[in-house]
C-alpha cells in the first residue's frame, strides 16, 4: 500500500487501519480547523 502511515507500535497495524485513519483525518480535519478557528476568534473578540 502507498499510503502506509508511520504507526506507533512499531510498523505492525495493517495498511487498511492506516488508510482508515488517514481518510478519518482528511475528511476530519476541516471541522477541526474551523472549530479551533472559531474558538480563537471567539478568546480574540473577548
Amino acid at each position: 500500500m502507498a499510503l502506509q502511515l508511520p504507526s506507533p507500535g512499531g510498523g505492525c497495524v495493517p495498511g487498511f487501519i492506516s488508510a482508515i485513519i488517514f481518510l478519518l483525518r482528511s475528511f476530519l480535519s476541516p471541522y477541526l480547523f474551523s472549530f479551533i478557528r472559531n474558538n480563537n476568534s471567539h478568546l480574540i473578540n473577548k
